[in-house]
C-alpha cells in the first residue's frame, strides 16, 4: 500500500469532530482556576485523587481516555467532595491544544504511558 499524504488538522476535523465538540462543551460548562496541575491517562484516579486531597488549593485536572474509568471516577470525586479536582473522558491529544494555551499549566503528570 502507497502513503499517502494527510493534512492532519483536516483529518482529525473529519474523524473526531464529535469528540471535539464534547470537550468544547465539557470546557465551556467549567471554569479551571489557573494555574492548572493535569495527570494524563487517570486510570482508576488513585494518583489524582490523592493529589486532590494532599493540595486542596490546587487545581487539579484528569484527562483519562477510557471513558468508563472517567465517569466511575467522576462519581468517586462527587462523593469525596473533592471541589478541586475534575475528571474529563477524552483523548489528551484532541483535548489539550483546545483546553490550554501556552503556559496555563502548572505541571503535568503522566504516569506509565
Amino acid at each position: 500500500m502507497k502513503l499517502q499524504d494527510v493534512v492532519f488538522s483536516e483529518t482529525i476535523t473529519k474523524y473526531r469532530q464529535s469528540e471535539i465538540d464534547e470537550i468544547g462543551q465539557w470546557a465551556r460548562d467549567r471554569v479551571l482556576p489557573s494555574p492548572v496541575h493535569l495527570e494524563i491517562g487517570s486510570n482508576r484516579g488513585r494518583f489524582l485523587l490523592e493529589m486532590a486531597e494532599l493540595h486542596q488549593k490546587h487545581t487539579i485536572l484528569g484527562i483519562e481516555i477510557r471513558r468508563k474509568f472517567a465517569k466511575t471516577l467522576q462519581v468517586e470525586i462527587d462523593q469525596r467532595e473533592l471541589p478541586n479536582v475534575h475528571i474529563l473522558g477524552a483523548d489528551a491529544m484532541l483535548a489539550l491544544p483546545l483546553l490550554f494555551q501556552d503556559g496555563a499549566l502548572e505541571s503535568v503528570y503522566l504516569l506509565f504511558p
